[in-house]
């Protein structure tokens, strides 16, 4: 019989930045049992986690909490990291919560020259609420984190689902019901907070905003740091290593998705981690029976090669590799030219290797021009 590890209270959020947050009335709808969470989330009672980023301390003194915010992860807030395990004994970290409205920063702070991160609202009019995290999609990100699980795909997983009953706004908090008889939340919204728990939260995008190779340097150490206890290696990885690995880990990755007939859809540096996990899983989806063979292929480039599209760019996994390839090579500690050219290669046979017709996937994507029109998929 497994044990649940004794509660483990989270170090705080590692994150430079903190918003205050404010615990809002909530209920916990959902609970992952394959997770030993270091802390207990009962469905159908009130949880501490269901909190929602407010105005400053001194506007609102009922804040009673610090979310770490990072540029980039726009509806999201780090509550720490502990490490723990699910009932496989995968390993798990860093934690944080999904839906807790809008953050957004000032570009200047990224190079640490200007002030730091300036909360928003959750919503930007009626009807736009970008900030918060939707019911069905916490549902379909929690699903899918199981099955990828499963089939053996690095990914993150949810803890729990809280569904928030009031909200605050404009430092007040309303009820969910009043927000919708002023039309602030569409008529079908259920609002709800998603308790992540990922390796490293950091992802390939916040590579890219960070010009200082000490900063890149000191990101890069956790990381492998984090992956020598979650691979049990006995040494960490170099930086050729660690690179090899991170190409080999995405092909592999992308091609089990692939061979189980998902795609991802949305596959770009935002939504993979520097532990190479596939994340955010709300715009999975299966490849649906009976296509043409070109419209199959083409469908799956999109994860793949990141071809463009009239309406926006997808970047794919071989572009978020290039980009990543390229951060590596502007850290201190640089990386050569023949171990950066061997990398795309690797990516390619671990992806053949989980999905054999994905030779043929690629061999179609070099004929394609830079632009497909948008189709079905």
């Amino acid at each position: 019989m497994i044990e649940r590890p004794h509660r483990k209270e989270p170090e705080r959020s590692v994150s430079p930045d903190t918003l205050p947050a404010l615990k809002v009335p909530n209920k916990v709808v959902w609970v992952n049992k394959n997770l030993l969470a270091p802390f207990e989330l009962v469905p159908g009672e009130e949880s501490d986690l269901g909190l929602m980023l407010t105005l400053s301390k001194k506007e609102d003194d009922r804040a009673s909490f610090d979310l770490g915010v990072r540029a980039a992860h726009r509806r999201s807030g780090d509550i720490g990291r502990v490490v723990f395990e699910d009932t496989q004994h995968r390993k798990y970290r860093d934690i944080d919560l999904k839906g807790v409205g809008l953050s957004g920063h000032n570009e200047l702070h990224v190079e640490g020259l200007g002030p730091p991160f300036i909360q928003q609202q959750w919503y930007r009019g009626r009807g736009d609420v970008r900030g918060l995290m939707e019911r069905t999609d916490a549902e379909t990100d929690a699903e899918c984190a199981e099955q990828f699980t499963e089939w053996g795909i690095r990914t993150h997983r949810a803890i729990g689902i809280i569904a928030l009953e009031q909200l605050s706004k404009d430092g007040k908090l309303q009820t969910v019901s009043q927000l919708k008889e002023n039309l602030t939340l569409p008529h079908g919204a259920e609002p709800v907070v998603e308790v992540r728990a990922f390796g490293t939260k950091a992802r390939v995008s916040d590579m890219l905003l960070l010009n200082d190779a000490a900063r890149k340097d000191a990101l890069l150490a956790d990381v492998v740091g984090w992956l020598q206890t979650d691979l049990a290696r006995t040494e960490p990885f170099s930086l050729p290593e660690y690179a090899h690995w991170f190409a080999e880990t995405l092909g592999k990755n992308v091609g089990i998705m692939h061979r189980h007939d998902k795609m991802h859809g949305n596959l770009h540096q935002q939504n993979i981690t520097l532990d190479c996990r596939i994340v955010d899983l709300d715009s999975v989806r299966d490849l649906p029976r009976g296509p043409s063979l070109e419209e199959k292929h083409t469908a799956l480039l999109r994860d793949v090669m990141g071809l463009q599209t009239p309406v926006r760019r997808e970047p794919g996994a071989e572009m978020v590799l290039s980009d990543f390839l390229r951060q590596l090579a502007n850290t201190s500690r640089g990386l050569s030219e023949r171990d950066a050219t061997s990398l795309l290669a690797a990516f390619e046979r671990a992806y053949i290797q989980e999905y054999p017709e994905g030779l043929n996937v690629l061999a179609w994507g070099r004929l394609q021009p830079k632009e497909i029109p948008p189709g079905r998929y």
